[in-house]
């Protein structure tokens, strides 16, 4: 029995929306940089071939991705971003969170690192600020 094929890039979300991916504070996500000496996302934040996501604009909250638990934190990057890096970016809703998204690709490491390198703090992790955790972009 064939599998159902994925639908391609979606018009929505426009290339301008931001989109939220939630990210662990776990040693395998949130790393040491020891050029800087402060933290950052690893590139394996970004691997997923089904990468989920939210709209911002249209999210009900920012928690439905902390799952409740300020030991996760928020990143953000735009859609058209995801697809300079080859990724479709398809609206994917859920009954519990209507801007649901997903970034579908491979993600070879030099995607996962541009991503792991363009992202924005929406909320950091617990014990994360400005200084210890900073935007990358």
């Amino acid at each position: 029995m064939e599998e159902p094929s994925r639908p391609d890039d979606d018009v929505r979300p426009v290339d301008a929306s931001v989109l939220w991916r939630g990210v662990p504070a776990q040693p395998s996500f949130i790393v040491m940089d020891h050029n800087t000496g402060l933290y950052r996302v690893s590139s394996a934040a970004f691997d997923d071939p089904e990468m989920s996501v939210a709209i911002a604009d249209e999210a009900v909250t920012i928690d439905y991705l902390t799952r409740g638990s300020d030991a996760y934190g928020v990143v953000a990057f735009t859609a058209g971003f995801a697809r300079s890096q080859g990724q479709s970016v398809v609206h994917d809703p859920w009954p519990a969170e209507p801007a649901h998204a997903l970034v579908l690709g491979s993600k070879p490491r030099r995607v996962c690192r541009a991503f792991a390198q363009h992202i924005r703090w929406a909320q950091r992790p617990r014990g994360h600020d400005a200084r210890t955790l900073p935007d990358r972009s």
